[in-house]
């Protein structure tokens, strides 16, 4: 679990941080973690994952270090005025829920959040295991020639909005399933929240 506060002035950290903040959530991508804190990335639209016309290349890199890690940003509130600076980071959907936005700390401009960490708990004696796509050995080479040979406009066009996003959905978890090899991993056999954490500003 870490706290991180990346300042925006530039004339008080060294050069490479971003890069050294990067590196480290690279590192983290396979391990179970939390990361929390103020990272004054303004320019970044969390609900679609894409940067803003106005974003800058760093924020377009840590956006890319986010998803080529296929990790998860759990906030997706403003906090502090219509930006979303302050930030949930972990390894899966699952570790984090019911983040909310609580209302400002007295003076600061920044919201408090308030949310649940989740965790799983397994005896010695339950052996039991779970599968799940690793995507790193993905066959994409062989998922995009499937994919050039969809015609999506006689797919879709028929079809409302929410029956295309299901549509849509179904081939992609097709491919997924017929490129994509699986790998085990121990199964998390129970959930349930362990604690509420703030971020104040």
């Amino acid at each position: 679990m870490g706290i991180c506060y990346r300042t925006p002035n530039a004339k008080i950290f060294e050069s490479n941080t971003d890069v050294l903040l990067r590196n480290m959530i690279s590192e983290m991508k396979d391990k179970r973690f939390v990361l929390m804190g103020d990272f004054n990335f303004s320019n970044i639209d969390w609900q679609i994952m894409q940067c803003l016309p106005t974003a800058n290349i760093e924020t377009q890199l840590f956006l890319n270090c986010i998803e080529d890690n296929f990790l998860v940003q759990h906030v997706n509130v403003p906090t502090r005025q219509n930006s979303i600076l302050d930030l949930v980071i972990s390894e899966s959907q699952e570790s984090v829920d019911e983040v909310k936005n609580i209302g400002q700390f007295a003076d600061s401009d920044h919201s408090m959040l308030h949310w649940n960490i989740c965790y799983a708990n397994e005896t010695r004696d339950e052996k039991s295991s779970n599968e799940n796509f690793d995507y790193a050995k993905g066959n994409y080479e062989a998922m995009k020639q499937e994919l050039d040979l969809i015609k999506w406009e006689e797919l879709l066009q028929p079809l409302s909005i929410d029956e295309s996003w299901k549509k849509f959905t179904e081939v992609i978890c097709k491919l997924e399933s017929n490129y994509i090899p699986l790998r085990r991993i121990p199964k998390k056999l129970s959930r349930k929240p362990v604690f509420d954490l703030f971020c104040i500003h």
